[in-house]
């Protein structure tokens, strides 16, 4: 689905150059490192969203296809980098850089953080994509939570890990952050779930905590 959205709504007709842009994206979301922010990663965050819904816009999609192109675990600066990641590629999709459209996209890509994830519609629908893994079936979730780890070995030890991962969903799961889903659909699909999901991962991570602390 991504390569075949990617051809149709690129402005730019010429589908060779096209292509190479596509053929680059490609690459960086299949580097080894990867092992959750990845193509699959991608495929399935535009078949969530079709599945509630029958269209795409140009800036929803492209901020989607670009937003974890640069990934690196530990650099907080991500989003940034893949937002000037687009903007690089934005002339060769055919984005008109006397148009907002572009810039528009970017933004959307550099608000993908949870302080900013619902300050405008696209912004929404990205970061609601992102996390409807949270609010999928017990195993896909347990899968998710699985990979996620893979990511940080080795950079981070197991405890700073546990940390780390413990303060990520307290946040998803406070108030500040509520609801997790602004999108109407995404909300009764996959809040509960999401809610239930990351309060047994949280408890089960406390647990690992605990032993942890009681071997030191």
């Amino acid at each position: 689905m991504l390569i075949e959205k990617f051809f149709a709504l690129a402005p730019n007709p010429n589908q060779v150059e096209v292509n190479t842009v596509l053929t680059k994206l490609l690459t960086q979301y299949s580097a080894p490192h990867r092992h959750y922010h990845n193509l699959i990663h991608l495929e399935c965050g535009l078949q969530t969203y079709f599945n509630l819904h029958d269209k795409i816009d140009v800036t929803d999609f492209f901020a989607w296809a670009y937003h974890d192109v640069v990934y690196h675990p530990l650099d907080s600066n991500n989003e940034n980098k893949s937002a000037k990641y687009f903007l690089k590629d934005s002339v060769a999709l055919g984005f008109d850089i006397a148009q907002k459209e572009q810039w528009e996209v970017a933004d959307v890509i550099s608000n993908k953080i949870l302080e900013t994830a619902h300050t405008s519609k696209s912004n929404s629908f990205v970061s609601d994509m992102d996390l409807s893994v949270l609010g999928m079936d017990r195993s896909k979730y347990e899968h998710y939570a699985d990979l996620i780890r893979q990511e940080y070995v080795p950079p981070l030890a197991e405890e700073a890990f546990i940390l780390g991962r413990i303060q990520v969903l307290e946040r998803l799961l406070s108030d500040e952050h509520s609801p997790i889903f602004w999108d109407r659909e995404f909300k009764y699909k996959f809040e509960d779930q999401a809610r239930i999901n990351m309060s047994v991962e949280v408890a089960q991570l406390q647990l690992k905590k605990a032993a942890i602390s009681e071997k030191v």
